[in-house]
């Protein structure tokens, strides 16, 4: 142990028996591990409290097997391999659907009389009707009636200038898909629905919900916040409903300094649909002059 340098003596090489091939095969593949991890996580964001036990046997786990090492490293690669083939079938399902996209978050648990149920329906009809796709997690609530908005149109609107609605479903969730969405399918994990939601909308709208839909909201503003995502409109519908959020938001993490002016308004508040329609419309728009001049 004399013979080894210092600082790998500080990486704690040696296993419980001093056995330095063995402590060497161990830092290799952490560091290959820990590599290749960034580099997934920075690409396609994945939690790392899927990941958070097996890491922590790495990094701690002086005393660990080999054969379990190994085993832990096979499980994740596994897992990644399995998350990056959903990632790319979704890329490749989404690509199908006409841009301009905008997606809906809202709470499965709206019903038909619900305004805010109402009120996506009618947002989404008019969507539709102007060539714009709808992107949603494709289950019941406020997420079926953005998806049937497509239904309010037809016979009206020529199909070839309709936009379609695509729904992304989580397996093991138990909602299923609703009987508006065109196209459906299903991943395994929730975080991977987001990135696509996010990833390919040119406008996002927020309607009432609960945890999940406070999730997606904080997530897309957070990867807005830190410049992971391009800038998007973000549009909260319902000025009552999220008056409370409103005035945590000024009244204490602005206040306190946790967040900026500028952070503040990277999202919009209102009950004019006809204001939220422009507002995605001229993002929608944008979004085309950018890619016909890339295109160039």
């Amino acid at each position: 142990c004399s013979l080894i340098p210092p600082y790998w003596r500080g990486l704690n090489i040696l296993d419980d028996k001093g056995c330095l091939f063995n402590g060497i095969f161990k830092l290799l593949v952490s560091y290959l591990l820990n590599q290749t991890m960034y580099v997934f996580t920075t690409l396609v964001f994945v939690p790392l409290s899927e990941v958070d036990c097996a890491m922590h046997m790495i990094s701690e786990g002086s005393d660990m097997k080999v054969g379990m090492f190994c085993y832990e490293c096979i499980r994740l690669w596994m897992r990644m391999t399995r998350v990056s083939m959903q990632l790319l079938y979704g890329f490749w399902r989404i690509s199908s659907v006409p841009r301009p996209i905008v997606s809906f978050f809202g709470g499965a648990r709206s019903n038909n009389v619900d305004p805010y149920f109402r009120k996506a329906l009618k947002l989404s009809s008019r969507l539709v009707a102007s060539g714009v796709s709808v992107l949603t997690g494709g289950g019941p609530g406020i997420m079926e009636a953005a998806s049937c908005g497509i239904r309010e149109e037809e016979g009206k609107v020529d199909p070839k200038h309709l936009g379609r609605s695509i729904g992304i479903g989580v397996k093991d969730l138990g909602e299923g898909s609703n009987p508006c969405v065109q196209e459906y399918f299903e991943l395994d994990y929730f975080f991977a629905r987001k990135w696509l939601l996010t990833r390919y909308s040119d406008a996002i709208f927020v309607f009432p919900g609960g945890f999940g839909t406070l999730d997606e909201l904080a997530d897309a503003l957070t990867l807005i916040q830190t410049g992971k995502m391009p800038a998007v409109p973000i549009i909260l519908i319902g000025s009552e409903y999220w008056e409370p959020f409103m005035n945590w938001l000024i009244k204490e993490a602005l206040h306190h300094g946790f967040v900026d002016q500028e952070e503040v308004d990277l999202f919009k508040v209102t009950d004019d649909l006809d204001e939220a329609y422009h507002w995605a419309c001229a993002a929608c728009d944008d979004a085309l002059k950018a890619k016909k001049k890339k295109g160039r």
